[in-house]
């Protein structure tokens, strides 16, 4: 299996648990015996999941499998489910407020970052092979030559 394809799998992995605490938490607020404990486990074990495809991310940058903003969100994505096990646990309204819609963010993010992580990033001209500014472009490259307003 690929890099670019075993990061997507687990990145889907997370983004099915958040998918999880979302259906969890309706049932517990439907009264549904054991599905609070249920919601509480998980959404513990979500943000240790993610570091994982953390990792694999960014190994998978610096051998140039994908591409830096992947690399960013999948490192950013534990430290933000962290925050969303905390907003969870805090018992006031507001934080409430906020933890539901920002679980339907993560599971968009988390299903976007996997999907990203699938392509292979773009590839961008390496220093040496980038002329200086004021040189000319390689003979055969199509490009007409830059004048030099120095002499």
């Amino acid at each position: 299996m690929s890099t670019n394809r075993a990061l997507a799998v687990l990145l889907g992995l997370v983004a099915l648990a958040v998918l999880a605490q979302a259906a969890l938490a309706g049932l517990f607020l439907a009264g549904v015996p054991g599905a609070r404990l249920g919601h509480m486990i998980v959404g513990w074990l979500l943000p240790w999941s993610a570091i994982v495809p953390a990792v694999m991310a960014v190994v998978a940058h610096s051998n140039r499998r994908v591409s830096r903003g992947v690399m960013i969100g999948a490192v950013l994505l534990p430290m933000l489910l962290f925050v969303q096990e905390a907003l969870g646990h805090m018992p006031f309204a507001a934080s409430t407020a906020v933890h539901v819609p920002y679980g339907v963010g993560l599971f968009a993010g988390t299903v976007l970052l996997a999907a990203a992580s699938t392509r292979p990033p773009t590839a961008a001209p390496r220093p040496e092979e980038v002329p200086p500014p004021g040189a000319s472009p390689a003979p055969g490259s199509g490009t007409p030559p830059t004048p030099n307003p120095g002499g």
